[in-house]
């Protein structure tokens, strides 16, 4: 494949993280959080440009400047997740582009080249059999309407690589009817278009830090990648 772009959301404002500043800008070993990702992308040789809907293109060039990440251009954050990704995509020029958020600090050089060179218009990976020792129920308006088999469903992950023509006539489809609250493009692009994505297998480590308890999981799963004895020991 030839290169290809990637739009980096890092306009959130973490205001669930409860820590007062967003929280792609959390230090974790170190480096804020959305260093994280940024240097496992460019580790690979087919990435592209990186664009990165912010909220304050200094700040970003001034961090990518710090820890010598090379080949960003910030964009405008927008008002929703969904109005950042079009802002991100408006700017990309590769026939494909990958969508990845900034606040998953995990993310590995494998994975990112399992999404790349899978085939398909739209590609995610999905972790699937969630594990969990509860059980998983669909609900209703304040009724039980069936229990769900931990075996049939899987968490979205991200990055997710998709056709770049078809996911912004998707966006500019789904603008022109005033809805912009998708929780993801692959949501997006199915509930436009009807169409399927294809999946790969996704990571347990891969987790996405949005609540005060995922920075603590985020601070264990650091310190166990990077052999660092926790308080307790």
């Amino acid at each position: 494949m030839t290169s290809i772009d990637v739009v980096y959301l890092a306009g959130g404002e973490g205001i669930r993280a409860g820590l007062g500043y967003p929280k792609q800008f959390y230090r974790l070993g170190g480096k804020p959080i959305l260093v994280h990702g940024l240097e496992t992308l460019r580790k690979i040789d087919m990435i592209g440009d990186i664009l990165i809907p912010c909220a304050d293109e200094g700040y970003i060039y001034k961090i990518c400047k710090d820890f010598n990440i090379q080949g960003i251009r910030p964009v405008c954050a927008g008002a929703t997740r969904q109005t950042s990704v079009y802002n991100g995509i408006t700017e990309t020029l590769t026939p494909f582009v990958i969508i990845m958020e900034a606040v998953r600090p995990f993310i590995t050089e494998e994975l990112i080249r399992k999404v790349i060179e899978t085939d398909g218009e739209a590609v995610t990976p999905v972790k699937k059999n969630i594990s969990t020792p509860l059980s998983i129920i669909e609900v209703g308006d304040q009724i039980f309407v069936h229990p769900l088999s931990r075996g049939s469903v899987g968490e979205v992950q991200m990055p997710q690589k998709f056709n770049n023509k078809l996911l912004l006539r998707a966006h500019r489809r789904a603008l022109s009817n005033n809805r912009i609250d998708y929780s993801d493009d692959v949501a997006l692009l199915h509930s436009e278009f009807g169409k399927h994505a294809r999946y790969v297998d996704g990571i347990e480590e891969n987790i996405k830090v949005t609540s005060p308890l995922d920075l603590v999981v985020a601070e264990a799963i650091y310190n166990s990648l990077h052999g660092v004895k926790g308080e307790r020991e």
